[in-house]
């Protein structure tokens, strides 16, 4: 039955009269590839509600945890990032194909409905959003947490409300039996641009403000196996970026908690996505070496003049890339913003100019020594020193 259900697949033969109909379908005898097929001839939506039950008994057929996805004071931007993850894709994770096996038991925006009443009265149904992360958590299931969106504490929490209440309230349950807790992206990392000077809302980070190490849960954080919080930073975040956490975590091979120091920075970075500059393999780094400045869009030459934070930015766009690994921001002559940063945004305004808070060479404002050097090796010299002053920052803090 197998080989036969495959061959008809391959030659799209699903609409053929004697061909496959959903009712005589054995959805644990066909392969994979078949499975991704059949739904995609059929129609995604048809297949899966035909289907539902023996889907998700085949996707829970391997004991994993359960990942929580909960969204603060956010613009969606790293859900969005993530439904376009590639390599694997978000089908492919959450449906449990080659190594990977994603249990998204509950997220704000893409799961279930929220808020589903007969006469005034919640349902408790496993469709009702409500009532699948109360199930959850009385079950006291293994789950991680991944938090999108700063936290806003002014009011008590009332700036962010979710489902009848504070978010702050559902947060602080979620994270107390989280087996691992994962900030994604600026604004759950560190405060973000919520958390941004003008703010009144109180909002900072998961377990930072800014560069203070504290934020919602605290400095002495630890999930229940242990971890501080993870920051995996970015506006948005690399899709990759987050699969890789997750994975490791889902995989268990993270280090063992006394081991962290050695696997994240200071800020609670992944360092093997966090531990490089940005500059050290931008594909405009000869121009920067050469001196060979661009001073308006579209020019030829390293950005640094018209903003460019890759100097001082610590990710790996240049080795990661987006978009299929076809390009990243600078590739495409858009300066880099240093959006994965603790202090981002403020300490990188305004973007379109150059970094204001490097100090002198020599005696010289670098920014100045930049614009006025008539050789192209005192250019070179000058723009050297601009990346030693920021490792040397980062060294110190």
């Amino acid at each position: 039955m197998k080989e036969d259900i495959d061959s008809q697949l391959v030659n799209h033969k699903v609409e053929d009269e004697d061909g496959i109909n959903l009712e005589n379908i054995d959805l644990m005898d066909i392969s994979r590839r078949s499975f991704l097929k059949l739904a995609a001839l059929t129609g995604a939506a048809t297949f899966i509600g035909h289907y539902s039950t023996d889907i998700v008994e085949a996707i829970n057929d391997e004991a994993t945890p359960k990942v929580v996805w909960l969204q603060g004071a956010d613009c969606t931007g790293c859900t969005i990032s993530f439904l376009n993850s590639e390599e694997p894709t978000v089908a492919q994770a959450i449906m449990g194909i080659g190594d990977y096996n994603v249990d998204l038991g509950y997220h704000e925006t893409i799961g279930y409905q929220f808020g589903i009443t007969v006469d005034g009265e919640p349902v408790e149904e496993e469709y009702n959003a409500n009532y699948a992360l109360d199930q959850i958590l009385e079950e006291e299931e293994e789950y991680i947490l991944i938090l999108e969106g700063s936290v806003q504490e002014a009011m008590n929490g009332n700036y962010c409300r979710s489902d009848g209440e504070a978010f702050i309230d559902k947060l602080e349950k979620v994270a107390e039996n989280a087996q691992i807790s994962i900030a994604l992206g600026a604004c759950a990392c560190w405060g973000g641009i919520p958390g941004a000077e003008g703010g009144n809302t109180g909002a900072v980070g998961l377990q930072f403000d800014g560069k203070k190490l504290g934020g919602f849960l605290g400095e002495d954080y630890e999930s229940q196996l242990g971890y501080p919080v993870v920051n995996v930073p970015g506006c948005p975040v690399h899709p990759h970026w987050l699969m890789t956490v997750v994975v490791a975590a889902l995989l268990d091979k993270l280090p063992a908690p006394e081991d962290i120091g050695g696997w994240v920075d200071d800020y609670h970075r992944p360092l093997d996505i966090y531990g490089t500059i940005e500059h050290d393999y931008c594909t405009l780094r000869g121009f920067y070496g050469n001196g060979v400045f661009a001073e308006t869009y579209g020019e030829e030459g390293c950005l640094w003049k018209i903003g460019c934070k890759a100097p001082v930015t610590y990710a790996n766009c240049p080795k990661e890339k987006w978009h299929r690994g076809t390009t990243y921001c600078m590739q495409a002559l858009g300066p880099c913003v240093a959006c994965t940063e603790p202090d981002f945004p403020e300490a990188f305004q305004p973007f379109r100019e150059p970094v204001q808070r490097l100090p002198s060479l020599l005696g010289f404002d670098l920014n100045d020594f930049v614009k006025v050097a008539g050789a192209v090796t005192a250019v070179g010299i000058a723009a050297h020193a601009i990346r030693r002053v920021a490792m040397g920052e980062k060294e110190q803090e």
